[in-house]
Order: structure tokens, then sequence, then C-alpha cells
């Protein structure tokens, strides 16, 4: 039966969920991007906010043997094995191992409104990694000492099952709310959707994460006549990562995008005047509107995030800085990040980040294994639901063409940029 979980908005850039470890309720960021359960310990003196989980105030809590370094996008943890107790909207694991950190160079904890990150990426990466590093070792004839370390390793990894595995789900979904400071939803053991108006179905080609092939991707006008491709125009990949904030682009993309916006020759103070944009997948488009990729921000952006925005150099708009409102001074910023050059087999990796879940109800299906996986984008209502026909058609009639209005002023969003969270290290594997 399908359980819905409330996520708290932090920002519109952070949202997160209740869960309980060793009877200890703390919140977790619900990450479809990264695999493995990670949990803050209140040791860690290098985790700011983060760290809240007390082992020794559990009697269900099991120590490991096993040390892990794991690395994000904003940074990286010294981890150790264990084993508790875990517990998500009732649905409880007896024994779930997980990585209890206890060192981190992140600066992102400082002010963290989260203690764990829960990773619900497809079950097995671990393994599947795990292996392919052992095949290569052997391959190449590696020393004994390497093979064997590369043995120890799958041996961890065979040890440690995944929690969607030990939650028995097969199908969960998310979305967040589209208007600002709205919470977002997860839903465990979602039903399999069959029929929803709209909705756009897409085969999983990757063996690791949850990920989609993208034919092209275009511009449209806000009277959804002209289009112009603009990223992905000979076919990319793009990861559907619920815990990264922002879009990422390829390098060329990410410059074709920069480009166009700014002969456009316009400020962001009404997003109406800018072009929706189009992502050709499976059976269908997902639209995304101008709220996606531009917005107002303040704040300092950390190193990563500085860097992969290009904040260094002038931006795509006119008159870009002004004074907001509430009496903050914001920038109009476009809100992609240049992710490199990395290549998959359809060609560049790039992300699909929140913004896409603040359009859709996003569903995934483990299927009957690597070759059998599925992602469903269904268009959301203002309730985080999956639109009904009668839905869409009051959209049509309200908002115009793929719900852009072009009657009246669009806003833009807000952003403190310091809590923007990057993508894990992808490195074109999916």
């Amino acid at each position: 039966m399908p359980q819905r979980q409330v996520l708290d908005n932090f920002d519109d850039s952070m949202y997160v969920g209740s869960m309980s470890v060793g009877d200890q309720t703390i919140m977790g960021i619900f990450d479809t991007g990264s695999f493995e359960l990670v949990v803050f310990g209140q040791n860690c003196r290098t985790c700011g906010t983060a760290r809240a989980y007390n082992e020794k105030s559990s009697t269900t809590y099991r120590a490991g043997y096993e040390q892990k370094e794991l690395a994000y996008g904003s940074g990286a943890c010294i981890t150790t094995d264990a084993r508790d107790t875990v517990e998500f909207a009732g649905m409880k694991v007896q024994t779930q191992p997980f990585w209890l950190a206890y060192e981190c160079q992140m600066p992102l904890l400082r002010n963290a409104p989260f203690q764990a990150i829960v990773g619900i990426g497809p079950p097995g990466q671990p393994l599947f990694l795990a292996s392919e590093a052992l095949d290569a070792m052997e391959e190449a004839d590696a020393s004994m000492d390497l093979v064997m370390e590369a043995r120890h390793q799958v041996y961890i990894a065979e040890h440690r099952p995944d929690l969607t595995a030990q939650l028995g789900m097969q199908v969960f979904s998310t979305c967040l709310g589209r208007e600002a400071g709205s919470p977002g939803y997860f839903i465990w053991n979602d039903v399999k959707p069959s029929d929803r108006p709209g909705m756009v179905t897409a085969h999983v080609p990757g063996q690791i994460t949850w990920s989609v092939e993208v034919k092209s991707t275009s511009f449209r006008s806000p009277l959804g006549v002209d289009m112009t491709d603009i990223v992905c125009t000979q076919g990319c990949a793009a990861i559907v990562d619920s815990g990264t904030t922002l879009l990422g682009l390829d390098s060329v993309s990410y410059d074709n995008m920069f480009r166009f916006i700014s002969q456009m020759g316009k400020d962001c103070s009404d997003l109406s005047v800018y072009p929706s944009l189009h992502f050709k997948i499976g059976d269908g488009e997902i639209v995304l509107p101008p709220s996606a990729y531009i917005a107002e921000v303040y704040g300092f952006a950390s190193d990563t995030m500085g860097t992969l925005m290009h904040r260094a150099k002038p931006g795509p708009f006119q008159n870009a800085s002004r004074l907001h409102e509430i009496g903050e001074q914001v920038m109009c910023q476009l809100m992609i990040m240049d992710m490199g050059t990395l290549q998959t087999p359809f060609g560049p990796e790039i992300i699909m980040g929140m913004s896409t879940f603040r359009e859709y109800y996003v569903t995934f299906d483990l299927g009957n294994g690597r070759d059998d996986r599925t992602i469903f984008f269904s268009p959301a209502n203002d309730n985080c639901d999956p639109m009904s026909a009668e839905d869409l058609e009051l959209r049509g009639e309200r908002d115009g063409y793929f719900g852009l209005r072009t009657d009246a002023l669009i806003r833009p969003s807000k952003i403190d940029i310091s809590k923007v969270r990057p993508p894990r290290n992808f490195d074109g594997k999916i």
C-alpha cells in the first residue's frame, strides 16, 4: 500500500523527510542520485548541524569492521560500517546496513537541515562496481594484493543488502511543490502507473543509475511556435536526480544555452518572455518552464557551485543586479551547472534535478532487474498528484501553451545560492 510522506522544504534547495535510526528521529534527504544510506554521527566534530545520531543510545546498534570514504559534489566523508533498525513512514527494517560518518569535509553540513542521506539509486550499484573493478584487475594481471583487495570489496558489497530490497519496495515516486516554499512528497511502495493523462514513459538504459536517454532538447517560444535546438543536439543521457538542486548540462550545451540567453538581451524581471525547455524522452516530451533555469539569487556560492555555475564571469542577463522588494540585493542567475565533457554510450551526461520534480510526479519502477527499469513522468497538479484529464484541460485554458502564461508577468524565484546542493561526483557511467 502506498505511503505518502511529506518532505519539508528548505529554501527551495533541499527537501528532507523524517526517519528513525535506532529509535532516534532524524531528518534525511531522499536522493535518487546516490546509492548508500549515510548517517552523520553525533561524535562527528566536522559535521556541523548534521551530527545527531548517537549509536550509544541505541540498543539495536551493531558496529562493523570496514571503513569507506564517500564522495559527493559538496565534499567527502570518512565512514564506518554499521547496522541498526531503520524506519520510514511506518515501514521498518530490523537490521539495515548503513555508513556512519565520523569525519567530513563538506561545508554544506555547517547549517544542514538533514542528518542522513538516503541513497535510493537502483539497488546493486556497489556490488556492480566492485565486481567490475575485480574483473578489470584480473584481466590486467594486477598484483595479488590488489586482486585480493578487490575481492574483499566484492565480499563487502555482497553482504550489505540495499535499503529498497530490505523494504521490499518495487515502485516509488517523488514530487516537489511548484510554489515557492511548498513541501515535497515521497511516496513509498507506490503503484505502477498504466494510463495517466500526459504521462511520458522512459526506459532506463543504464546499468547503475536512474537515467534516461534524451534524444534532443530544444527551446520553444512562449507561444509554442518557434523551436531552437539548444541542448543534446546529437542525443545524451540524463541522470534523474532528486537530490541535486539544479539542471546540469555538458559544456557544449551549457555554452549554447548561455549564448542564446545572452543574445536575447533581457533581464529576469519577467520570465514569461523566455522560452520553455523541451526534452524528447521515451515516448514523449518533458517540458520545463523558464523558472527551471532562471532565478534571482543572493548569498555566497560554495567553491564547487561557483565553478559549476561560472559565477566568476559576467552572466547572460541585462541589468542583472537589483534590490529585491524585501530589501535584499539579488542577482539574475542562469541556474545551470556546467558538468564538463563526461560521455556515456548515448552521448554527453547531463542531470535533471529538482526542477523536473516540480513539474512532474516522477515514478521509479525497478521492474525485473537491470534491463527492465522504467521512469514515468506524469504532469503534476498543485497538490503534487498526477494530473487528471480535467486538470490538464484546465491548466491549458488557464496558463496557455504547456503551462506558460503569455498574458501575465511571471516573477523569478528567489534562491539562497549558499544552500544549493551540487550532484554526486558522476563519472559518465550510467
